[in-house]
């Protein structure tokens, strides 16, 4: 009788742990699914965004105050143009370090040159952190082949992360407009909140923050308004004129004609007003 009690209190203190990692399985699942979601709800808002931009910024600036707007759109134009030069120069720098870093494997005798140059290429977008995450896959497996190899791979390794950092991207993206504060208190913030993803959230917005600053703090110049040297007998001059025009044209659009009328009827308003005050005033 004390085996089938024991079978039953073993199952007893086994189903609780069935249920936990089921419970783990459905979570991870979900937490799959969800950003498999978030990621197609990026790439769909980016086509739309990219489709129909012009019509989504127009709509967005005409929510601003009109004396805001054109601040506005510079600095959006700012924000874009700071935003592409670094993307272009990340992906630039990831794409020829994978190159270089294969070929110089390659001739190295390095065991899964491929593999390590690709994970090299994409470590190495990770800012701060990236460059060594990068070298030390490099340097341990470079040991298995000899202590040769894995010093000379990983002062290849560094030699093309240095030709990268102070040569492509300085001809790429100017990180030096850019605080180096701001973007550690950023990548600080962003890491707590999103983990790895945060190190490559954290420059782009650090960079648009900056930009945005920037172009809101600095002071507005003052230029005086031109007054127009507009009369009526000018605006009677020049309504006969295009009215000679438009006689000289064998079917002139209705619409041309429409507005010439009702511009001449304008200027005849503002001539009896001016007459009604000039009588009045004597």
């Amino acid at each position: 009788m004390a085996l089938p009690v024991r079978l039953w209190l073993r199952a007893a203190a086994l189903r609780p742990r069935a249920r936990l990692s089921q419970h783990d399985g459905a979570c991870a699942r979900r937490g799959g699914g969800r950003q498999r979601t978030q990621s197609l709800l990026v790439v769909v808002i980016s086509l739309y965004w990219a489709a129909d931009k012009l019509r989504i910024e127009r709509l967005l600036l005409s929510l601003i105050a009109s004396e805001q707007r054109t601040r506005a759109r510079t600095t959006w134009r700012e924000i874009e143009s700071g935003l592409g030069a670094y993307l272009r120069s990340e992906v630039a720098q990831s794409l020829l370090a994978g190159a270089l870093l294969t070929v110089c494997f390659l001739l190295l005798g390095v065991r899964y040159p491929i593999t390590q140059a690709l994970l090299a290429s994409l470590a190495w977008l990770l800012p701060l952190v990236g460059g060594v995450l990068a070298v030390i896959p490099v340097l341990l497996i470079g040991l298995f082949i000899s202590p040769l190899t894995a010093v000379l791979a990983t002062l290849v390794t560094l030699t093309v992360f240095a030709f990268l950092e102070f040569v492509v991207e300085r001809k790429l993206y100017p990180r030096e407009r850019y605080g180096s504060v701001l973007v550690l208190l950023i990548t600080l913030i962003m890491v707590e909140a999103l983990g790895v993803a945060g190190l490559l959230v954290a420059p782009p917005l650090a960079a648009a923050m900056q930009i945005a600053l920037t172009e809101w703090l600095r002071p507005v110049p003052v230029v005086a308004e031109a007054q127009p040297d507009v009369s009526l007998e000018r605006l009677k001059v020049r309504l006969a004129e295009v009215q000679a025009r438009l006689d000289q044209v064998e079917m002139p659009a209705p619409r041309t004609q429409n507005l010439l009328a009702r511009l001449t009827q304008l200027v005849a308003k503002v001539e009896h007003a001016e007459l009604e005050e000039g009588l009045v005033s004597t």
